[in-house]
């Protein structure tokens, strides 16, 4: 009588496929463990067996490729995500792994997010240093100078790719590249793409005034002011006296 087939299924996260398991091997294979699959691959792409046709330790227990070189968390500890609080170990269980990485190269879901943003910041940085001459070091300097930010205070947002402003006279003038790219000479800082066109609307004085007409309002000027003396002026002084008082405002502001 026939011994009947043992089948198993694969371990590894996200197979699950049902396989026929092969003898274990006479001897202890380290790092290994059963059963064996022969001739079996991951659909996804891969191989789910070692060297010795076993499943790998870590492989079974990680395939994300970040995740596998990642320290073990040790029983009883309490794991915290390295995405969130920046300690990095290895999550207990194994994360799904993203559809959009590489089959050969797979990252889980949080590490793809991390790839992709490691891209971003590679593009933004050789559009910079390519297009401006502007290297990371001057880049974050200006950065620490501004407080992390735009020049305006407001901060940018984590996917934010700050425009490079620079004094397009000095760039016209004394720098031997066209006006619309800048260098390190006529470079000026990082800014939101509104600011940048504002500065590239008005100038230094325009917004010295519009900043003191944002301060001071010109109806409140006149409002503060005298009663003026001809009669068309002081009857619109009036009404402006008038709808700025406290009881139609709901309360003095």
């Amino acid at each position: 009588m026939t011994a009947p087939v043992p089948y198993a299924y694969c371990p590894v996260e996200g197979c699950g496929k049902r396989l026929r398991v092969a003898p274990p091997p006479a001897g202890r294979v380290p790092n290994h463990t059963a059963p064996k699959f022969p001739t079996h691959r991951h659909p996804a792409g891969g191989n789910c067996k070692g060297s010795h046709q076993l499943v790998l330790l870590a492989h079974r227990e990680h395939r994300c490729v970040r995740c596998r070189v990642l320290p073990v968390t040790q029983p009883g500890d309490y794991y915290r995500p390295h995405h969130r609080i920046g300690v990095h170990s290895r999550p207990p269980e194994p994360r799904p792994i993203d559809k959009r990485s590489p089959a050969g190269n797979p990252h889980c879901t949080s590490h793809w997010r991390e790839v992709q943003e490691e891209r971003r910041r590679a593009r933004s940085s050789a559009r910079r240093r390519n297009t401006h001459g502007i290297s990371d070091n001057v880049h974050q300097l200006v950065l620490a100078e501004q407080g992390g930010g735009c020049a305006c205070g407001e901060p940018f947002s984590p996917k934010y790719t700050p425009r490079t402003d620079h004094n397009h006279q000095v760039a016209r003038l004394a720098c031997d590249h066209p006006e619309n790219v800048a260098c390190p000479r006529c470079y000026r800082g990082a800014l939101h793409d509104s600011c940048n066109v504002l500065l590239g609307r008005f100038s230094a004085e325009q917004l010295e005034n519009l900043a003191a007409y944002r301060r001071n309002p010109t109806t409140a000027r006149i409002a503060a002011g005298p009663k003026p003396g001809d009669p068309i002026f002081a009857a619109g002084w009036r009404e402006l006296v008038d709808a700025r008082q406290p009881d139609r405002l709901g309360g003095d502001r």
